[in-house]
């Protein structure tokens, strides 16, 4: 929503999946003459994993497709870096507590909510995808 009004910086990151990419976003924002919003990926206790282990969730919900990496610069364009929805979508969702429980009590539910999340992802990309190949200047 933020960069509909093409003079907002917007990057999402998530630094256990790509420290390189969260770092260049952050150091993009600063110098962006104007509003920045960085919206990073954040595990959480109620994940239903071992909190040590958060950098490695970060990259597996990259990994998966889960949560894409880019930044929007709008005096330079949009730049997808990383979130390809791929076979592992499932596999990290059923690797976190909040979705196996789901999948646990009412397995016909969590395979349609989980194709639903899936399929909503995969037009998310799309839509980003879209957005890389356009030029701020068009």
């Amino acid at each position: 929503m933020a960069m509909s009004y093409k003079n907002v910086y917007v990057a999402q990151v998530a630094f256990g999946a790509d420290m390189n990419q969260c770092i260049k976003a952050f150091r993009e924002a600063e110098a962006f003459n104007g509003p920045s919003l960085i919206i990073a990926y954040s595990t959480c206790v109620n994940h239903g994993f071992d909190m040590s282990k958060s950098l490695t969730e970060m990259k597996k919900a990259v990994d998966s497709g889960y949560w894409m990496l880019y930044r929007y610069n709008p005096n330079v364009g949009f730049s997808l870096d990383k979130g390809e929805i791929n076979n592992k979508f499932l596999s990290f969702l059923l690797g976190e507590r909040r979705y196996a429980l789901l999948n646990e009590k009412n397995p016909s539910k969590a395979k349609r909510l989980f194709k639903k999340a899936k399929d909503r992802a995969k037009d998310n990309f799309i839509s980003l995808k879209r957005l890389e190949r356009t030029n701020p200047t068009d």
